[in-house]
């Protein structure tokens, strides 16, 4: 290089380079540090999400019918707000404890065997054609539901029949909770048609059956009756 060359700017030389770049790093070292004691870079501790009660649920069921358990609150929990209404099942039904303790004939047994078989109930449509049915252990039950069923058209179908319940014993009083009336076809959805009845407490159910659709010799398949069994 000549002397008449121009000099080189002092941060064009190597020296000069270096020199600027740790005044960098340094400046930002510097700001870093500044900015991390002022909470910028400070991660915040996740909250823990407190535990609620979760609602407890029952069981599933099985064609309306489930086993009887009592229902433990929660902790924490009111047990006013966590209880739940008694499990609903077929009381008729001999795995529940329900059977025919009065008849006009053995026949009614086979009502409530869960085969869904034809019962011929009577040769001869009389006021004997009628059965009374005991709960568990012959208990007191809260009952809301009858179902009867219908498996296709038939001149021997139970057109019309009464339901009544009692508590003295099965051959005492009775009071009738209404005449009920089947359609004499098949519900594909429902088979077993439901009558809705009022929730009363009783320790036994009586049937009786009124007409046929045709026939005088009447047939019953499967009988149901829905409710809960009482703590006493």
């Amino acid at each position: 290089m000549t002397d008449g060359s121009k000099a080189q700017s002092w941060w064009q030389t190597l020296p000069g380079v270096l020199t600027a770049v740790v005044g960098i790093i340094t400046a930002i070292t510097g700001l870093v540090g500044v900015l991390y004691q002022a909470g910028f870079f400070q991660h915040r501790q996740q909250e823990p999400i407190p535990a609620s009660s979760a609602p407890i649920t029952a069981p599933p069921t099985s064609h309306g019918i489930a086993s009887e358990k009592d229902a433990q609150p929660a902790s924490g929990a009111s047990p006013r707000a966590t209880q739940l209404p008694s499990k609903s099942v077929n009381l008729l039904a001999p795995e529940n404890g329900g059977h025919v303790i009065v008849a006009s004939g053995d026949a009614w047994v086979g009502t409530i065997d869960g085969k869904e078989g034809l019962n011929q109930i009577n040769y001869g449509l009389d006021s004997q054609a009628q059965a009374v049915y005991a709960f568990k252990d012959e208990k007191p039950a809260t009952i809301d539901t009858f179902t009867v069923l219908i498996s296709g058209t038939g001149d021997n179908n139970v057109k019309e029949f009464e339901l009544f319940v009692g508590n003295d014993s099965p051959t005492g009083s009775f009071e009738s909770l209404g005449k009920f009336k089947t359609q004499n076809v098949k519900l594909f959805k429902t088979p077993y048609q439901e009558f809705k009845l009022p929730k009363i407490t009783a320790k036994y159910l009586k049937i009786k059956l009124l007409s046929t659709y045709g026939s005088r010799h009447p047939t019953l398949e499967e009988v149901q009756l829905f409710g809960h069994m009482e703590k006493k």
